[in-house]
Order: structure tokens, then C-alpha cells, then sequence
């Protein structure tokens, strides 16, 4: 009995993690790691996954898809960030044929 399978291999998809540090107006991005001027909940400590860390990169720990940043100004909590889009890598597709032996061995009884 053989079966087809399709299996993926080299399936690396990358962000690549851009430093863009201003807001589309200009802001410079609050870091990461501060809680000064605004005070926020997106810390390393959790949001690792989402690149966040000891920098003001722009990013986007609430999954909007959208890189924004909290900025120095007093007065503009957060503006989103211009950055370049980025293609990721497609994985490759590889077809396996896999085959198994359906014959046993049957053993004889004697009598």
C-alpha cells in the first residue's frame, strides 16, 4: 500500500524587524522598556513574540497588523508608524511517496 503525502520543508516565515522610530507625523516613538510619558502594559516580559524590547521601534503587539508606537509627546499617546512592506518567504512543497509492506508473516501451527 503506498500513500502521497505532501510535505513542507523549509517553511521559515520571516519579519523582518524594521527600525523605524517616528510616527507617520514625525513623533519620536516612546520605548518599549519606559512607562514614561505614557504608561502601557506592552513590555518584553510578554511581548516578546511581537518584537518589543529595550527600543522604540515601531511594532505592533496587539496583532492590528498596523506598526505603531506610544510617543514621547505629552500630549499624542500612540500614532501609527510608516514602515515598508516586507514579502515573506513561500515554503516549498515537497511530494513523498510512502510505501508499507501489507504482507505478515503468518506462522504455521503444528499439529
Amino acid at each position: 500500500m503506498c500513500v502521497v503525502s505532501n510535505a513542507e520543508y523549509g517553511k521559515q516565515w520571516y519579519q523582518r524587524r524594521v527600525r523605524v522610530s517616528r510616527t507617520r507625523s514625525g513623533r519620536t516613538c516612546q520605548g518599549w522598556g519606559s512607562n514614561f510619558p505614557h504608561p502601557h502594559g506592552y513590555h518584553a516580559d510578554r511581548f516578546s513574540w511581537a518584537g518589543v524590547g529595550e527600543h522604540n521601534y515601531c511594532r505592533s503587539p496587539d496583532s492590528s497588523g498596523t506598526p505603531w508606537c506610544y510617543s514621547t509627546n505629552l500630549f499624542v499617546r500612540w500614532d501609527y508608524c510608516d514602515v515598508p512592506r516586507v514579502q515573506q518567504k513561500r515554503s516549498s512543497a515537497l511530494r513523498i511517496l510512502i510505501c508499507f509492506s501489507d504482507r505478515q508473516k503468518k506462522k504455521k501451527k503444528k499439529k
